[in-house]
């Protein structure tokens, strides 16, 4: 079910209604002056989005089979904040991998330091806010350069 609304909502955000939606995000008054209904945009926009959080709480309640208040309590909605920073508000896999390394260092590395998971994820988010401004999925990885299997041996050999 996750896959297929994942799907569903890649499609259409690289559709052109995904395109008239990013343009009236970036320019609404341009769009605007251009004639388009940006009202009728974002509402459609809101109403999916409703949507998708309804199919979210359903899968919940399927899973657990109860649901309580404090399932959408302050730290719920922070953590998942956090992973959107982290990983960039850009692009969904950007916060899809935002939320796994916030999850991560949170269940998983705090094993490592008992009691200091809100101090991994303060350096995390420093971290990715210093050396990433536009999160993980905003970073450009062509301008890291991986060494090229003999290249050492072939500039040797020409000097």
């Amino acid at each position: 079910m996750v896959g297929v609304i994942v799907t569903l909502v890649l499609l259409a955000l690289r559709s052109p209604a995904g395109l008239l939606l990013r343009a009236s995000r970036d320019g609404e008054a341009r769009m605007r002056a251009s004639g388009h209904p940006v009202t009728a945009y974002l509402t459609g926009a809101y109403v999916a989005a409703g949507g998708i959080a309804g199919a979210g709480g359903a899968l919940l309640v399927t899973t657990q089979q109860y649901v309580s208040p404090a399932d959408f309590s302050f730290d719920t909605a922070a953590l998942l904040l956090l992973g959107v920073v982290i990983g960039g508000a850009g692009s969904m896999l950007g916060a899809v991998v935002g939320t796994a390394l916030v999850f991560a260092a949170r269940d998983w590395f705090s094993g490592l330091l008992p009691g200091h998971a809100p101090l991994l994820l303060g350096v995390l988010f420093v971290l990715t806010a210093y050396l990433l401004p536009r999160g993980v999925a905003g970073f450009d990885w062509r301008h890291i350069r991986m060494p090229v299997r003999g290249a050492t041996r072939r500039a040797n050999q020409e000097a």
